[in-house]
């Protein structure tokens, strides 16, 4: 994958995912330094007319933006990939024809699902679905698939949050190569606070794994 993309060997990095549908603050964004971000992904209206100024500004921060839309939408408004969510039948076209986009895919329901996905050529697996982190805590069964899929593959992992950062450590002890946050920062009324303190728990991660003596060693990956 892209630039600040490629997964970190050393720790979690951070995907903000965000509704432009909503009363959006780009000013929020604008101001966020986090050294761990590696991407937005954006979904719902994605007729913004500042949208392709936004995706501009934050690609130079190396930043990577993925776009919920069509894959020749994304490429339009400049967007580094596309992110889908029930169109798996489609992963090889779309490698095929936009071999330059990143290509995510969501809503991940099963073992078999994420074979598939991976085997097509999907450059993520995103164990979640936009918009749906609707509890406090991480859904169990994407944690538990998630974990599963860390154990046996190469294919780069973005495990969903739930909608409050104390389950954060939870996530951490599964060892995805990316968290992905949306409702928490939609409902924090302190972005800047919620963020620093995700930050600084996965900068902690590795002290967390090593103290977790009750979880397995980690596998090597297989191809």
């Amino acid at each position: 994958m892209h630039n600040s993309f490629q997964p970190s060997k050393q720790q979690s990095k951070l995907i903000i995912c965000q509704d432009i549908s909503k009363k959006y603050d780009f000013t929020f964004l604008y101001s966020l330094k986090s050294d761990i971000l590696a991407a937005f992904i954006f979904y719902g209206d994605l007729s913004n007319q500042d949208l392709s100024r936004h995706i501009s500004y934050f690609k130079a921060q190396n930043i990577n933006i993925i776009l919920s839309t069509s894959p020749k939408h994304a490429l339009e408004l400049g967007a580094n990939g596309v992110h889908i969510e029930n169109e798996w039948e489609n992963i090889k076209i779309i490698k095929k024809n936009y071999p330059e986009l990143v290509l995510g895919c969501g809503n991940i329901k099963n073992k078999h699902n994420a074979m598939q996905a991976a085997e097509d050529g999907a450059d993520y697996l995103f164990f979640g679905r936009l918009g749906y982190d609707k509890n406090k805590e991480p859904n169990l069964y994407n944690k538990s698939l998630c974990k599963w899929w860390l154990q046996i593959a190469q294919t780069p992992a973005i495990l969903q949050s739930g909608t409050c950062p104390n389950y954060i450590k939870e996530i951490i002890l599964c060892e995805p190569e990316f968290i992905a946050i949306d409702n928490m920062i939609i409902n924090s009324f302190d972005k800047h606070a919620t963020i620093g303190y995700i930050e600084n728990t996965i900068k902690f991660g590795l002290m967390l794994s090593l103290i977790h003596i009750s979880e397995p060693t980690r596998p090597e990956r297989i191809s």
